[in-house]
Protein backbone atom coordinates (compact mmCIF):
# COMPACT_ATOMS: atom_id res chain seq x y z
CA UNK A 1 0.00 0.00 0.00
CA UNK A 2 2.83 2.42 0.85
CA UNK A 3 4.42 1.61 -2.49
CA UNK A 4 1.21 2.51 -4.36
CA UNK A 5 0.60 5.71 -2.41
CA UNK A 6 4.11 7.00 -3.03
CA UNK A 7 4.04 5.95 -6.69
CA UNK A 8 0.74 7.77 -7.23
CA UNK A 9 2.19 10.99 -5.83
CA UNK A 10 5.73 10.58 -7.16
CA UNK A 11 4.64 10.02 -10.76
CA UNK A 12 2.15 12.88 -10.82
CA UNK A 13 3.39 15.34 -13.51
CA UNK A 14 2.60 18.25 -11.17
CA UNK A 15 4.90 16.93 -8.42
CA UNK A 16 8.19 18.90 -8.15
CA UNK A 17 11.36 17.00 -9.08
CA UNK A 18 12.87 16.85 -5.54
CA UNK A 19 9.65 15.50 -4.04
CA UNK A 20 9.20 13.08 -6.97
CA UNK A 21 12.68 11.66 -6.33
CA UNK A 22 11.97 11.23 -2.61
CA UNK A 23 8.60 9.58 -3.17
CA UNK A 24 10.01 7.19 -5.78
CA UNK A 25 12.83 6.27 -3.41
CA UNK A 26 10.37 5.33 -0.66
CA UNK A 27 8.07 3.57 -3.15
CA UNK A 28 10.72 1.29 -4.60
CA UNK A 29 12.09 0.43 -1.17
CA UNK A 30 8.63 -0.91 -0.34
CA UNK A 31 8.44 -2.51 -3.78
CA UNK A 32 11.63 -4.45 -3.03
CA UNK A 33 10.08 -5.85 0.15
CA UNK A 34 6.85 -6.75 -1.68
CA UNK A 35 8.80 -8.47 -4.46
CA UNK A 36 10.59 -10.72 -1.96
CA UNK A 37 7.37 -11.88 -0.28
CA UNK A 38 5.17 -12.17 -3.38
CA UNK A 39 6.41 -15.71 -4.28
CA UNK A 40 5.35 -16.90 -0.80
CA UNK A 41 1.70 -16.34 -1.72
CA UNK A 42 2.13 -18.32 -4.93
CA UNK A 43 3.91 -21.10 -3.02
CA UNK A 44 0.93 -21.38 -0.65
CA UNK A 45 -1.39 -21.45 -3.66
CA UNK A 46 0.63 -24.26 -5.26
CA UNK A 47 0.77 -26.33 -2.05
CA UNK A 48 -2.97 -26.02 -1.42
CA UNK A 49 -3.79 -27.23 -4.93
CA UNK A 50 -1.25 -30.06 -4.65
CA UNK A 51 -3.00 -31.28 -1.51
CA UNK A 52 -6.31 -31.50 -3.38
CA UNK A 53 -4.59 -33.12 -6.36
CA UNK A 54 -2.98 -35.63 -4.02
CA UNK A 55 -6.41 -36.77 -2.82
CA UNK A 56 -7.48 -37.34 -6.41
CA UNK A 57 -4.29 -39.30 -7.19
CA UNK A 58 -4.86 -41.46 -4.09
CA UNK A 59 -8.33 -42.33 -5.36
CA UNK A 60 -7.00 -43.34 -8.79
CA UNK A 61 -4.04 -45.17 -7.29
CA UNK A 62 -6.25 -47.43 -5.13
CA UNK A 63 -7.94 -48.87 -8.20
CA UNK A 64 -5.07 -48.64 -10.68
CA UNK A 65 -3.62 -51.68 -12.40
CA UNK A 66 -0.18 -50.03 -12.39
CA UNK A 67 0.11 -47.94 -9.21
CA UNK A 68 3.81 -47.31 -9.83
CA UNK A 69 2.90 -45.15 -12.81
CA UNK A 70 0.84 -42.85 -10.59
CA UNK A 71 3.58 -42.77 -7.95
CA UNK A 72 6.01 -41.60 -10.64
CA UNK A 73 3.47 -39.06 -11.89
CA UNK A 74 3.06 -37.72 -8.35
CA UNK A 75 6.84 -37.20 -8.08
CA UNK A 76 6.97 -35.46 -11.46
CA UNK A 77 4.22 -33.04 -10.41
CA UNK A 78 5.96 -32.22 -7.13
CA UNK A 79 9.31 -31.73 -8.89
CA UNK A 80 7.94 -29.43 -11.61
CA UNK A 81 5.91 -27.31 -9.19
CA UNK A 82 8.85 -27.03 -6.76
CA UNK A 83 11.28 -26.11 -9.56
CA UNK A 84 8.91 -23.43 -10.88
CA UNK A 85 8.46 -21.91 -7.43
CA UNK A 86 12.20 -21.90 -6.76
CA UNK A 87 12.86 -20.25 -10.12
CA UNK A 88 10.28 -17.58 -9.37
CA UNK A 89 11.73 -17.00 -5.91
CA UNK A 90 15.24 -16.60 -7.35
CA UNK A 91 14.02 -14.16 -10.01
CA UNK A 92 12.09 -12.02 -7.53
CA UNK A 93 15.01 -12.00 -5.08
CA UNK A 94 17.29 -10.66 -7.81
CA UNK A 95 14.63 -8.16 -8.90
CA UNK A 96 14.24 -6.95 -5.30
CA UNK A 97 17.95 -6.15 -5.16
CA UNK A 98 17.66 -4.00 -8.28
CA UNK A 99 14.50 -2.29 -7.01
CA UNK A 100 16.45 -1.37 -3.89
CA UNK A 101 19.28 -0.09 -6.08
CA UNK A 102 16.83 2.08 -8.02
CA UNK A 103 15.54 3.42 -4.68
CA UNK A 104 19.14 4.39 -3.81
CA UNK A 105 19.44 6.29 -7.11
CA UNK A 106 16.20 8.15 -6.43
CA UNK A 107 17.36 8.95 -2.90
CA UNK A 108 20.65 10.31 -4.22
CA UNK A 109 18.69 12.34 -6.78
CA UNK A 110 16.66 13.90 -3.98
CA UNK A 111 19.85 14.88 -2.13
CA UNK A 112 21.31 16.50 -5.27
CA UNK A 113 18.08 18.40 -5.95
CA UNK A 114 18.04 19.61 -2.34
CA UNK A 115 21.60 20.93 -2.86
CA UNK A 116 20.44 22.73 -6.05
CA UNK A 117 22.48 20.37 -8.24
CA UNK A 118 19.52 19.87 -10.55
CA UNK A 119 21.51 18.53 -13.50
CA UNK A 120 23.12 15.81 -11.38
CA UNK A 121 19.79 15.11 -9.70
CA UNK A 122 18.09 14.65 -13.06
CA UNK A 123 20.83 12.29 -14.24
CA UNK A 124 20.51 10.17 -11.08
CA UNK A 125 16.73 10.15 -11.52
CA UNK A 126 17.15 8.75 -15.04
CA UNK A 127 19.51 6.08 -13.69
CA UNK A 128 16.86 5.16 -11.13
CA UNK A 129 14.30 4.77 -13.90
CA UNK A 130 16.67 2.58 -15.92
CA UNK A 131 17.40 0.42 -12.88
CA UNK A 132 13.69 0.09 -12.16
CA UNK A 133 13.09 -1.06 -15.74
CA UNK A 134 15.84 -3.67 -15.41
CA UNK A 135 14.36 -4.88 -12.11
CA UNK A 136 10.96 -5.28 -13.78
CA UNK A 137 12.63 -7.17 -16.63
CA UNK A 138 14.05 -9.67 -14.11
CA UNK A 139 10.72 -9.87 -12.24
CA UNK A 140 9.02 -10.86 -15.51
CA UNK A 141 10.78 -14.23 -15.20
CA UNK A 142 8.82 -14.91 -12.03
CA UNK A 143 5.55 -14.30 -13.82
CA UNK A 144 6.63 -16.59 -16.67
CA UNK A 145 7.42 -19.40 -14.21
CA UNK A 146 4.15 -18.70 -12.39
CA UNK A 147 2.15 -19.06 -15.60
CA UNK A 148 4.02 -22.27 -16.50
CA UNK A 149 3.35 -23.81 -13.06
CA UNK A 150 -0.31 -22.82 -13.20
CA UNK A 151 -0.79 -24.39 -16.63
CA UNK A 152 1.03 -27.54 -15.50
CA UNK A 153 -1.18 -27.90 -12.41
CA UNK A 154 -4.17 -27.27 -14.64
CA UNK A 155 -3.11 -30.09 -16.95
CA UNK A 156 -2.50 -32.38 -13.94
CA UNK A 157 -6.00 -31.69 -12.59
CA UNK A 158 -7.55 -32.39 -15.98
CA UNK A 159 -5.64 -35.67 -16.33
CA UNK A 160 -6.55 -36.84 -12.82
CA UNK A 161 -10.18 -35.85 -13.29
CA UNK A 162 -10.38 -37.91 -16.48
CA UNK A 163 -8.73 -40.87 -14.72
CA UNK A 164 -11.11 -40.60 -11.76
CA UNK A 165 -14.12 -40.47 -14.07
CA UNK A 166 -12.91 -43.55 -15.93
CA UNK A 167 -12.39 -45.45 -12.66
CA UNK A 168 -15.85 -44.55 -11.40
CA UNK A 169 -17.53 -45.67 -14.62
CA UNK A 170 -15.50 -48.89 -14.68
CA UNK A 171 -16.48 -49.68 -11.08
CA UNK A 172 -20.15 -49.03 -11.68
CA UNK A 173 -20.18 -51.20 -14.80
CA UNK A 174 -19.34 -54.35 -12.77
CA UNK A 175 -22.05 -53.82 -10.14
CA UNK A 176 -24.62 -56.54 -10.90
CA UNK A 177 -26.54 -56.72 -7.64
CA UNK A 178 -29.94 -55.16 -8.34
CA UNK A 179 -30.43 -54.16 -4.71
CA UNK A 180 -27.26 -52.08 -4.63
CA UNK A 181 -27.03 -51.07 -8.27
CA UNK A 182 -29.25 -47.99 -7.93
CA UNK A 183 -27.53 -46.78 -4.76
CA UNK A 184 -24.09 -47.37 -6.28
CA UNK A 185 -24.98 -45.45 -9.42
CA UNK A 186 -26.36 -42.56 -7.38
CA UNK A 187 -23.21 -42.40 -5.25
CA UNK A 188 -21.00 -42.74 -8.32
CA UNK A 189 -22.77 -39.92 -10.15
CA UNK A 190 -22.51 -37.73 -7.07
CA UNK A 191 -18.78 -38.38 -6.76
CA UNK A 192 -18.29 -37.75 -10.47
CA UNK A 193 -20.09 -34.41 -10.18
CA UNK A 194 -17.84 -33.43 -7.27
CA UNK A 195 -14.69 -34.22 -9.25
CA UNK A 196 -15.88 -32.42 -12.39
CA UNK A 197 -17.02 -29.41 -10.35
CA UNK A 198 -13.61 -29.16 -8.69
CA UNK A 199 -11.79 -29.45 -12.01
CA UNK A 200 -14.03 -26.82 -13.62
CA UNK A 201 -13.44 -24.30 -10.82
CA UNK A 202 -9.67 -24.86 -10.81
CA UNK A 203 -9.57 -24.72 -14.62
CA UNK A 204 -11.37 -21.36 -14.81
CA UNK A 205 -9.45 -19.74 -11.93
CA UNK A 206 -6.00 -20.95 -12.99
CA UNK A 207 -6.59 -20.07 -16.63
CA UNK A 208 -7.57 -16.55 -15.59
CA UNK A 209 -4.51 -16.11 -13.39
CA UNK A 210 -2.12 -17.63 -15.95
CA UNK A 211 -3.41 -15.15 -18.57
CA UNK A 212 -2.80 -12.32 -16.10
CA UNK A 213 0.69 -13.61 -15.31
CA UNK A 214 1.58 -13.84 -19.01
CA UNK A 215 0.27 -10.32 -19.61
CA UNK A 216 2.28 -9.03 -16.67
CA UNK A 217 5.46 -10.80 -17.78
CA UNK A 218 5.26 -9.49 -21.36
CA UNK A 219 4.51 -5.94 -20.17
CA UNK A 220 7.40 -5.99 -17.68
CA UNK A 221 9.77 -7.42 -20.25
CA UNK A 222 9.02 -5.00 -23.09
CA UNK A 223 8.25 -1.73 -21.28
CA UNK A 224 10.51 1.29 -21.85
CA UNK A 225 10.16 3.28 -18.63
CA UNK A 226 13.95 3.62 -18.50
CA UNK A 227 13.92 6.16 -21.32
CA UNK A 228 12.46 8.80 -18.93
CA UNK A 229 11.17 10.72 -21.96
CA UNK A 230 8.34 12.31 -19.95
CA UNK A 231 7.18 12.53 -16.32
CA UNK A 232 3.76 11.41 -17.55
CA UNK A 233 3.71 7.64 -18.21
CA UNK A 234 0.67 8.10 -20.47
CA UNK A 235 2.77 10.15 -22.91
CA UNK A 236 3.00 8.74 -26.47
CA UNK A 237 6.79 8.42 -26.19
CA UNK A 238 6.24 5.37 -23.96
CA UNK A 239 5.22 2.14 -25.68
CA UNK A 240 1.99 0.24 -25.12
CA UNK A 241 3.65 -2.18 -22.68
CA UNK A 242 4.57 0.75 -20.43
CA UNK A 243 0.96 1.90 -20.57
CA UNK A 244 -0.21 -1.61 -19.61
CA UNK A 245 2.22 -1.73 -16.68
CA UNK A 246 1.23 1.77 -15.60
CA UNK A 247 -2.48 0.88 -15.69
CA UNK A 248 -2.08 -2.42 -13.80
CA UNK A 249 0.10 -0.79 -11.13
CA UNK A 250 -2.38 2.00 -10.59
CA UNK A 251 -5.40 -0.31 -10.65
CA UNK A 252 -4.55 -2.61 -7.72
CA UNK A 253 -8.10 -3.95 -7.52
CA UNK A 254 -7.46 -5.72 -10.84
CA UNK A 255 -4.63 -7.87 -9.47
CA UNK A 256 -6.22 -8.33 -6.05
CA UNK A 257 -9.46 -9.61 -7.62
CA UNK A 258 -7.59 -12.21 -9.69
CA UNK A 259 -5.52 -13.33 -6.67
CA UNK A 260 -8.68 -13.55 -4.54
CA UNK A 261 -10.48 -15.67 -7.14
CA UNK A 262 -7.51 -17.96 -7.80
CA UNK A 263 -6.54 -18.70 -4.20
CA UNK A 264 -8.96 -18.47 -1.24
CA UNK A 265 -12.21 -18.60 -3.22
CA UNK A 266 -11.08 -21.47 -5.45
CA UNK A 267 -9.61 -23.34 -2.47
CA UNK A 268 -12.83 -23.13 -0.47
CA UNK A 269 -14.96 -24.26 -3.42
CA UNK A 270 -12.56 -27.12 -4.22
CA UNK A 271 -12.47 -28.36 -0.61
CA UNK A 272 -16.25 -28.14 -0.36
CA UNK A 273 -16.68 -30.00 -3.65
CA UNK A 274 -14.28 -32.80 -2.66
CA UNK A 275 -15.81 -33.30 0.80
CA UNK A 276 -18.38 -36.12 0.85
CA UNK A 277 -21.92 -35.06 1.63
CA UNK A 278 -22.06 -37.51 4.52
CA UNK A 279 -19.19 -35.62 6.17
CA UNK A 280 -20.91 -32.29 5.58
CA UNK A 281 -24.10 -33.62 7.15
CA UNK A 282 -22.11 -35.03 10.05
CA UNK A 283 -20.44 -31.69 10.75
CA UNK A 284 -23.76 -29.88 10.42
CA UNK A 285 -25.53 -32.24 12.82
CA UNK A 286 -22.58 -32.18 15.20
CA UNK A 287 -22.62 -28.39 15.39
CA UNK A 288 -26.38 -28.43 15.85
CA UNK A 289 -26.15 -30.96 18.67
CA UNK A 290 -23.45 -28.92 20.35
CA UNK A 291 -25.77 -25.93 20.51
CA UNK A 292 -28.47 -28.07 22.21
CA UNK A 293 -26.18 -29.22 25.01
CA UNK A 294 -27.07 -27.67 28.40
CA UNK A 295 -24.63 -25.21 29.89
Amino acid sequence: MQCLVNLFQGNDPSTPSPRASLLNSVAYSWRAAHTVFYPVEFLCLSLSKLMILDRMIDFVEMHADEPRKWIAWRRVVIFVVSAGNLLGLAADSAAAAHYEKSADYFGASFIEHAANNNATGLELFKKGRAEQQYASYIASRQYISEAAVLLFILAAFTLCSAACARRIRATLSVVDDGRHKTAARTAGRQLLKQILRTNAVVFAAFLLRSCYSLLQSVAYMLQNTGTSCSPNFCAPCYNVFTHITFWMTRTPIFQLTIVLLSFPVTLMIALWSMTPHIMLRKHASGSHETQLLPR
